[in-house]
């Protein structure tokens, strides 16, 4: 077996990639990952970001880490304010702002994998972000059309020197940018491990910079932040085993609801019967996977949300606590967030592994239960899978993409669905990376890319 990466980056596929080529593990080459895609990925990760892993031995031991947001413990006051997003031809309003930014556990959840799965110096996983930091990273075509989308928050304060010209024009594909000041950060993080980021240096800086900004993360809530370790519950399906955690994720449910079905009658429609209907909103996610040639793999899904606007040494504050969806009633002080992140390991009966995430939001798990299910009824590779054309319920409304067959898309009217064919395939149906035994890929809709090395 080779090892191989997936993600929405070239660049960051590419630390992954670098890494495993060293004698790196799967979860060297996911942390790697994370943190290259933290200055490869800015409009959708960066180090003060929350983050949901999966790692899957060769043995068959899978285990989850959380290392998503913690509610800081004072939830009263701060710096707000609203924006709005067009989507497609809809207005969908955001809360951010220095005291939307949630106590952020995505270094921590990297420190987490490392410390239990991964084979080189922390420090040596540092290193693709930090040539990432030195050099620059081009935009490409999909970043250019998600720029345009998030450009109300991305464009402010730092924002703006980051992803406009001098003379204030937003940059386009084929453009570079840069993170000011990100380099010194990394470097720190390097020497120091990822407590820095919650009892070193990084974080009396970070708590200091809190305060000025109207943020209510302080100090003491850094110190409290930690990585949380589970074992994922699991669903055998058409005799593999899929590990995926719980949460506010439904894609245990779908999954369970798939199952019951008889292998040779599922169709879209069924795909379309186990999804609960959602509302659709937009956040800044991201997700990479990777496998070693020891049959190892480890998918990591991360997000900014859409971002405070504050930037911390080349590292924007995630908005996680003005995604009031993500809540199940009031903020509650030092309380884990919910998500809708779900990375999944694959098991086939023979005992190889695969592992799938998804960015998306509430696509997440549409997007996620059409590729499993590529992967396990129908016996295909990542790749194939993933290219799959999806369908998403919302409400009585079925979204499929252009490339739907179109008998499929008259079984669905048949079944009391209404289709809306999209003109174009688009983002909006999720960004799945996957990775294992038969191969990795990365989603073309986010020009997702893969490595073997």
């Amino acid at each position: 077996m080779q090892g191989r990466t997936a993600a929405h980056s070239s660049a960051t596929a590419d630390a992954g990639a670098a890494i495993l080529a060293q004698g790196g593990s799967a979860a060297d080459a996911a942390v790697a990952m994370t943190l290259a895609a933290s200055v490869a990925e800015p409009m959708v990760v960066s180090l003060l970001s929350g983050m949901h892993a999966i790692h899957g031995r060769s043995d068959g031991t899978v285990m989850a880490v959380d290392g998503f947001v913690d509610v800081p413990r004072t939830t009263e006051g701060g710096r707000t304010f609203q924006t709005e997003l067009v989507f497609g031809t809809e207005a969908i309003p955001y809360t951010v702002g220095g005291a939307t930014f949630g106590v952020p556990g995505l270094v921590a959840g990297c420190g987490l994998l490392h410390e239990r799965d991964g084979r080189m110096p922390w420090s040596r996983l540092v290193e693709p972000a930090l040539e990432l930091a030195r050099t620059g990273v081009e935009l490409t075509a999909e970043d250019d059309s998600l720029l345009q989308l998030v450009e109300p928050v991305m464009t402010l304060n730092t924002g703006r020197s980051v992803f406009c010209h001098e003379d204030g024009s937003l940059k386009q594909c084929g453009d570079t940018i840069r993170l000011p000041d990100i380099g010194p950060l990394l470097e720190v993080l390097a020497q120091d491990g990822p407590s820095s980021v919650y009892t070193g240096e990084i974080a009396a800086a970070l708590a200091e910079f809190c305060a000025e900004q109207g943020s209510l993360v302080t100090a003491a809530d850094l110190r409290a932040c930690q990585a949380i370790p589970h074992r994922p519950p699991q669903v055998s399906l058409f005799g593999h085993q899929a590990h995926t955690r719980v949460g506010l994720s439904p894609l245990l449910d779908y999954l369970d609801n798939l199952a019951g079905h008889p292998q040779a009658k599922v169709d879209v429609v069924t795909l379309a019967q186990v999804q609960r209907p959602h509302v659709t909103k937009v956040t800044g996610t991201t997700s990479f996977a990777a496998a070693d040639a020891d049959g190892n793999v480890c998918a990591v899904t991360a997000s900014l949300g859409l971002g405070t606007s504050d930037w911390f040494h080349g590292c924007q504050l995630n908005s996680m606590l003005g995604e009031r969806d993500l809540l199940a009633g009031p903020l509650r002080p030092r309380t884990r967030m919910g998500s809708m992140m779900a990375p999944t390991v694959v098991q086939s009966p023979g005992g190889k592994l695969t592992a799938v995430g998804s960015a998306g939001g509430s696509r997440i798990p549409s997007a996620m239960v059409r590729v499993i299910d590529g992967i396990v009824r129908q016996g295909l590779a990542p790749l194939p899978a993933v290219e799959l054309p999806r369908l998403h319920r919302a409400g009585g409304v079925i979204h499929i993409e252009p490339t739907m067959p179109e008998e499929d898309e008259a079984r669905l009217a048949a079944a009391g669905f209404r289709p809306n064919r999209w003109s174009t395939r688009h983002h909006f149906f999720g960004g799945v990376s996957a990775a294992g035994h038969d191969g990795a890929a990365g989603d073309s809709r986010r020009g997702g890319t893969q490595r073997d090395c």
